[in-house]
This record gives structure tokens, sequence and C-alpha cells, in this order.
């Protein structure tokens, strides 16, 4: 599945640059064989700052035709891929759980696995 991001802002709190509370939120569309199947978006927040290593909280809940689902984790801003756990949803995934693993994060490349058991 192709992630696709068509809005994004990353407000920076005080004190300018990275910091305790600064956030990225982002929304779009999952894409798969060129068509689109879901939408979706969510925030990462920053929650710890080492140097140039920052760790944000992310959460994030995407649509499809069968219902939602959410997913959180932490992230280093950089890595990729990164997991993040399935956390729930509604509709056809009410008691869903397992893994959404994202690639080449907020690159035009982002891509997406979720592998959901419920």
């Amino acid at each position: 599945m192709q992630v696709t991001t068509d809005q994004y802002t990353a407000p920076d709190l005080d004190p300018p640059g990275p910091s305790l509370g600064d956030l990225y939120v982002y929304s779009g569309h999952a894409v798969q064989d060129g068509s689109r199947v879901g939408q979706g978006g969510g925030t990462c927040q920053v929650i710890q700052v080492e140097g140039e290593q920052i760790t944000t909280q992310c959460v994030l809940t995407i649509e499809l035709e069968r219902g939602s689902l959410t997913a959180q984790a932490l992230w280093v801003t950089g890595r990729s891929p990164l997991d993040m756990a399935i956390t729930g949803g509604t509709g056809d995934y009410r008691e869903a759980r397992g893994t959404a693993r994202f690639w080449d994060i907020a690159t035009p490349q982002e891509r997406a696995r979720f592998e959901v058991v419920y």
C-alpha cells in the first residue's frame, strides 16, 4: 500500500528548534494498485530530544471501506522502517491487533504494510 500525504504541518513551540511538545501533523490517503482505498492522518509529538536524536510519540487513524484502524508507536525521526502497534479499530476491525510497518516516511516513496489480526 502506498501512502500519500496531502496535508502536513509542523508547529514549532518555544524554544525555537526541536523541543518537547513540538508536533508533526499529517493527513492523506492510502493507495493500492493506483486506487484510493482509504484516508487518514495522525500526529507525532516530540517527547525527547538528545542532540540530533528526536523521539516522538505517534498516533495514527486510517479509515478503510470496512472500518477504521488505529495505531501508535515511538519513532526516532529519520529511522525507517517504523513498526506501529495496531491498537484497535471499528467495523470489521473492532477487535484488530497487529503491526503497521512504514518505510521511507515523509517522502514521496512512503509505503505501508498492515498485518492485521481480527
